[in-house]
């Protein structure tokens, strides 16, 4: 579902800015799921503690 979502994401950032490189596009793509992770590690450690 989440992947779902960042597909979306990106697919627009590439559709509204056609002048970004795939490149840039995966950096950002790949950015955004590490912060996802941390967030979601960081949900996780308060919800055990």
């Amino acid at each position: 579902m989440i992947l779902v979502l960042l597909n979306k994401i990106v697919f627009c950032f590439k559709g509204a800015v056609p002048t970004l490189t795939n490149s840039y596009v995966l950096l950002l793509f790949f950015w955004s799921v590490n912060v996802l992770i941390i967030e979601l590690h960081k949900a996780e450690l308060t919800f055990i503690s």
